[in-house]
């Protein structure tokens, strides 16, 4: 994949929704700010448009925007942004509703600012008030007393009484966000006196898990309107499918779906290139709302909130990964079929094609674990494997098939055909931070091949060799796992050592005996032990076989990695590579 960055493309108005399209951040904000017509335009344009686009470019520059906004777009920003996960359950953000409340002040005359307010469930004003005031009532307190009428509050709190006379009243929030909480308290009393007084016992009296029971499914069938499936159905997304089945037609994406998270497809990959030639009005319209459903689809399923714009950014390129894998598998490199299938072919479909892809490679890392391990989970060991292929598995065995990132470091510097230990183990710090990333291209699926077949060869060997035993979590006086290649060298300096050839842990002589014995005048593994070693492993294969050629590179690739200097006494405090006897830090 080329740019991740990801823009919302509006689909009311499809001329300008283009036009928009092809700005990012701040000049759109100020396409649109510099319109004669700009808050008619504003008024246009979906929900969901303006709420990312006031996230990429910062909620103060864009207040504009907010300001600008009607009532029903305002109440979409609340929808989209003030929701959050709480102990498993969702519930409103009071101080997220009020930030959002004073950024719509800004510009905006009282008569607006009352629109857009009443324009909110009335859940969800109640939510806002309960969430910043605690209130008591009056009347209670002066026939109970304070203790029994407001029981749990403290009395020495900086209490208010309403203009009304008929509450006390306590602002819980700080900030800013109490000032925004006290204006709105005093709009309503001016608004009316009786009716502000009645939403106040509302709020004090009322559960808070009705009020929000009640404001989320608004809030929820809402969202449903703007095209975000229910989750059961969102789920089916990841479900396998027949990849060779003559894929369905596409349906019709729900009527007057919004712009969502869209990228410019302008990049280089085979899905931006076949999409680039879908030209016609109609017809790129029709796969524009496609794709946006489609990554409503993909958000929903994988549980994330339209707030975390991050979050949202990670999914959709996701999305456009799993697409571009589908798609070139079922037009391989023929762009003008591509685009066919892009107007013709449902893009859950394709999506799943593209999941299934992955999802059988996950499977074939599952089997070689099951192999190794009989009866465990792929979850419950890893494989003795080094980098490349030991990240690929691991990679392979998460819920959602990844790639390992090393891959690409290791490809650099010359795997399969050297060992590339070093260059792969670093890789992952100096890419992404997990180190993982989604499958985007044929390649990559064509290097997790590589990489599994190798794994497979290698492990077959090992234990036909007696480096491995099934279910052997003992090595030598350690119960720690090792990658391979310390295995290998650890037999090897035993072999050098006239001993068995097993990952038998070393003393610190041993090791320095075996280090002279099997070193050349270059310090590096010497050809006889090398040649010693493939023979050996030939014969554990019943014959000269390239795993066997690749498993002694890796030895030697190993040893030099263990043993930098080429002369001189070595440390076997600081000597890694090796199972040392009675230090575990070694290996």
């Amino acid at each position: 994949m080329t740019d991740r960055k990801i823009i919302p493309l509006a689909a009311a108005n499809e001329v300008l929704g283009r036009q928009l399209g092809k700005l990012v951040g701040r000049k759109r904000l100020d396409a649109i700010l510099s319109k004669e017509n700009a808050p008619a335009l504003v008024r246009t344009l979906p929900a969901e448009d303006l709420y990312f686009l006031i996230k990429d470019v910062g909620s103060e520059d864009a207040a504009p925007l907010v300001a600008m906004s009607s009532p029903e777009q305002f109440r979409g920003f609340i929808d989209l942004d003030c929701w959050v996960n709480h102990e498993g359950a969702k519930e409103l953000s009071p101080i997220k509703a009020l930030r959002w409340m004073t950024l719509a002040r800004e510009d905006s005359t009282l008569e607006d600012l009352a629109a857009k307010r009443t324009g909110l469930d009335l859940e969800v004003v109640e939510l806002i008030l309960r969430g910043g005031l605690s209130i008591v009532d009056r009347k209670a307190v002066e026939e109970d007393g304070w203790a029994a009428a407001a029981p749990g509050e403290d009395p020495q709190a900086a209490w208010e009484e309403t203009p009304c006379g008929s509450w006390f009243v306590c602002f819980e929030i700080p900030g800013p966000e109490e000032i925004e909480l006290r204006r709105m308290l005093h709009e309503l009393y001016a608004e009316g006196p009786f009716p502000a007084s009645r939403l106040l016992s509302a709020v004090r009296y009322e559960l808070t898990s009705e009020l929000n029971e009640h404001a989320l499914r608004f809030r929820n069938a809402r969202l449903a309107d703007m095209g975000f499936p229910e989750p059961e159905q969102a789920k089916a997304l990841y479900a396998k499918t027949n990849i060779s089945a003559t894929p369905p037609p596409q349906p019709t994406p729900p009527d007057s779906i919004p712009g969502f998270f869209l990228s410019e497809f302008v990049g280089d990959s085979f899905l931006d290139r076949c999409s680039a030639k879908v030209t016609g009005v109609r017809s790129r319209t029709f796969l524009d709302r496609s794709l946006m459903y489609l990554a409503n689809c993909v958000m929903v399923a994988d549980r994330i909130e339209p707030s975390d714009t991050e979050a949202a950014r990670d999914a959709v390129g996701a999305m456009r990964a799993y697409l571009n894998l589908g798609l070139s598998h079922l037009a391989g490199n023929d762009s003008d079929r591509g685009s066919t299938i892009l107007c013709s072919t449902a893009l859950k479909h394709v999506f799943q094609v593209g999941f299934t892809l992955t999802l059988q490679r996950k499977w074939r890392a599952e089997r070689l674990v099951a192999a190794l391990v009989p009866g465990s989970s792929s979850d419950e060991r890893s494989l003795p494997l080094d980098a490349p292929e030991g990240s690929v598995v691991d990679a392979l065995l998460k819920p959602k098939p990844m790639y390992a990132v090393c891959l690409d470091a290791a490809l650099a510097a010359g795997w399969p055909a050297s060992p590339a230990l070093d260059a792969a183990e670093r890789a992952p710090e100096a890419t992404l931070p997990s180190g993982l990333r989604p499958f985007a291209v044929p390649e990559d699926l064509e290097a997790a091949d590589t990489a599994l077949g190798r794994a497979e060869a290698t492990i077959d060997l090992a234990m036909a060799s007696g480096i491995l035993q099934i279910d052997d979590t003992e090595l030598g006086e350690n119960d720690e796992s090792h990658p391979l290649s310390v295995l290998l060298l650890t037999a090897t300096l035993n072999m050098a050592l006239g001993k068995a050839f097993t990952p038998s842990a070393l003393s610190e002589g041993e090791l320095q005996e075996a280090w002279r014995k099997a070193r050349d005048e270059t310090g590096a593994l010497s050809a006889n032990v090398t040649s010693k070693l493939v023979s050996l492993l030939a014969k554990a294969a019943d014959g000269p076989t390239e795993t066997a050629e690749t498993l002694a590179s890796m030895t030697a690739a190993r040893f030099e990695l263990a043993f930098p200097e080429a002369n001189g006494p070595i440390d076997a405090r600081y000597t890694t590579g090796v199972i040392m006897r009675g230090n575990s830090d070694q290996g």
